[in-house]
């Protein structure tokens, strides 16, 4: 009878030592020629066979068990405990097993295989020293078995005692040259001390010994993973998994190596196999998830990241990743509350303090960010990072002064920070300091050329000091930087439309409705082209009313009533114009600087005549 013990990568079965099993003397015959007619010597012979013989350990407990209650058989009371400590080892009784082998070793202190054996119940209990104990015993008795060594050498390395396990393991070698599970072992060991060539090399014989050994390809899978030879882990985890493919490890690791040569699908597929077979393995949901997030499959990357927390993965990298995957996919209130409980496991950590603050920033939580990246800024005082997305939130909170002071910061900590320049610029773009917006989207741009939000900054500081001609060059590059730059069309149309180049216009506006789609601004801007512009040809009354209306619906700027009146106008309902004109001159407050503009478009329209723009440049 046999039994095996799994260590992570130590599988110690066929080479883990059978149960030496201790033969009785045949009482049956003794029984039979001294008590020939008596019906106990049959029952005492059984029980002698089946404490010694029987296949079922319940069986040979019980008859193990009778024979230690009689009296008169003392002397057979080690091999009968031992025997019953077999048989409970073999059912996973560890502590029973060990009690019993103590009181084998108790009748007969010299009984090197209960010693032997007792360390291997110490072993399966996790009880690394006393199982050195037992097998440096047992071996000291003279049980000089292959086995024995090997076994001790499984204790030194759960200990983490690698040149220990080293030595015992090529002691068994030397004992039994044939022994592959040995030179296996020995190769977990070299992997653990990272010396992948003298792994590979173990793995390699104990393949020679025993072709068929899926766990020494699983092993040697492990060593070429660990040197970055993907391609040749791949070969040997498939060897693996053709020898046995209901072996979960075999497809995580495949996997794990088809992800880092970026293979995604075949990863997915080999992590998805896994949990076919094992449906609770946590480090295949977490790695699926991972490749699902490379994928910027977000949603899908949640699913796996959750089924990782519940199923005991609640640590901060996991909960880090589906924080990430909830930020990606605009979950930004998810995202927050993972980040939260990174904080709960891992207290007093600026990056997530960052990070959470970000998370508050999008969601429109700007004074939850500005107070989580405060908190950063204690924590971590030279966190340039922090200064810069507290910056963001300020700017956000349209405390400019504030925000002009946190990019400052961060500037003289980080000198090279683009996106510092880039916010500053943006603040002084806001509060109409164009020349030092200007100088701050250049620096940015220098450190960065290819950031495409600081050429549209300058673009619109540059239109807003009327040099339409930089203002369109920067817009023009943002665009080629990021050709889905949906606000930078939109500010270039509101750039060609200043210069009566309607047709320009219009295309960039429908470049950037292509890009995002009912945005009202847009909507709007292109509603105005087709109802204003001087050019008949570039015209659209009927569509412009349209837009317009969709625009006035989805926000009541007075603004866009202005331009929905225009739109009136230009299709010849007057009416119409007159109402929507004078709606929009209600709604409009007295310090907005356009009323003399909507009274003048008024007076056309109460003439019947529509609104014609003129070119600024």
């Amino acid at each position: 009878m046999s039994h095996s013990v799994k260590f992570g990568r130590l599988e110690l079965g066929d080479h883990f030592p059978f149960k030496r099993l201790v033969f009785f003397l045949s009482f049956s015959t003794i029984c039979v020629t001294l008590f020939l007619f008596s019906q106990c010597a049959a029952v005492l012979a059984n029980d002698f066979d089946r404490c010694a013989h029987a296949d079922s350990s319940g069986v040979k407990i019980r008859a193990c068990t009778r024979i230690i209650n009689r009296s008169g058989y003392e002397k057979y009371l080690a091999v009968a405990y031992y025997n019953r400590g077999g048989a409970r080892f073999n059912q996973g009784e560890y502590d029973l097993a060990i009690s019993d082998y103590n009181k084998a070793i108790n009748s007969d202190s010299q009984f090197a295989l209960a010693f032997r054996d007792r360390g291997e119940a110490q072993l399966a209990n996790g009880d690394f020293d006393l199982a050195i104990s037992d097998y440096s015993s047992a071996i000291q008795l003279g049980l000089n078995e292959a086995s024995a060594y090997n076994n001790r050498a499984t204790a030194y390395r759960r200990k983490g005692q690698y040149d220990l396990a080293i030595k015992d393991y090529t002691e068994a070698i030397e004992l039994d040259a044939d022994y592959a599970g040995a030179y296996n072992n020995r190769g977990n060991v070299y992997l653990d001390k990272d010396e992948y060539e003298l792994a590979i090399a173990d793995y390699t014989r104990a393949l020679r010994l025993n072709e068929n050994d899926a766990l020494a390809y699983n092993n040697r899978g492990n060593s070429h993973y660990k040197k970055a030879d993907y391609d040749l882990a791949i070969l040997d985890y498939t060897e693996a998994i053709r020898l046995d493919p209901e072996q979960a490890s075999s497809y995580y690791r495949r996997g794990k190596a088809h992800k880092e040569k970026r293979k995604h699908d075949l990863a997915i597929a080999d992590f998805s196999q896994a949990l076919k077979l094992e449906p609770t393995h946590k480090d295949a949901y977490f790695a699926r998830g991972d490749v699902y997030f490379s994928k910027l499959k977000f949603d899908q990357a949640v699913l796996d990241f959750t089924n990782a927390i519940e199923l005991g993965a609640d640590d901060v990298a996991t909960y880090g990743s589906r924080a990430q995957a909830y930020y990606y996919a605009g979950k930004f209130d998810l995202a927050a509350a993972d980040f939260t409980e990174m904080l709960h496991l891992d207290p007093g950590k600026s990056s997530t303090y960052t990070a959470r603050g970000m998370a508050y920033y999008f969601d429109g939580a700007y004074e939850s960010a500005i107070a989580d990246q405060t908190e950063a800024i204690r924590l971590s005082p030279e966190d340039a990072v922090a200064y810069t997305r507290r910056g963001d939130a300020q700017y956000a909170n349209s405390a400019l002064e504030l925000a002009i002071a946190d990019y400052s910061k961060a500037i003289r900590l980080d000198p090279k920070r683009a996106t510092a320049y880039n916010g500053r610029g943006n603040s002084y773009l806001r509060d109409g300091d164009y020349d030092r917006a200007i100088k701050d989207y250049t620096h940015a741009i220098r450190l960065s050329p290819k950031t495409a939000q600081a050429f549209n900054g300058r673009g619109l500081a540059q239109l807003s000091k009327a040099n339409v001609d930089l203002a369109i060059a920067d817009f023009s590059e943002a665009i080629r930087i990021y050709p889905e730059f949906a606000d930078a069309y939109w500010v270039r149309g509101n750039a060609y439309q200043d210069r009566g180049q309607c047709a320009l216009a219009v295309a960039d506006y429908e470049a950037a409705l292509s890009v995002k789609p009912n945005q009202p601004r847009v909507l709007n801007s292109l509603a105005w082209t087709l109802s204003t512009c001087s050019q008949a040809k570039f015209r659209n009354g009927s569509r412009a009313v349209l837009l317009a209306n969709k625009a006035f619906e989805m926000s009541t700027d007075p603004i866009y009533l202005d331009t929905l009146a225009a739109a009136y106008a230009e299709s010849g309902q007057f009416e119409s114009a007159i109402a929507a004109q004078k709606k929009a001159i209600e709604k409009t407050p007295d310090d907005a600087g356009l009323g003399h503009e909507f009274e003048a478009r008024l007076s056309l329209y109460e003439r019947g005549e529509p609104y014609r723009d003129v070119a600024k440049q």
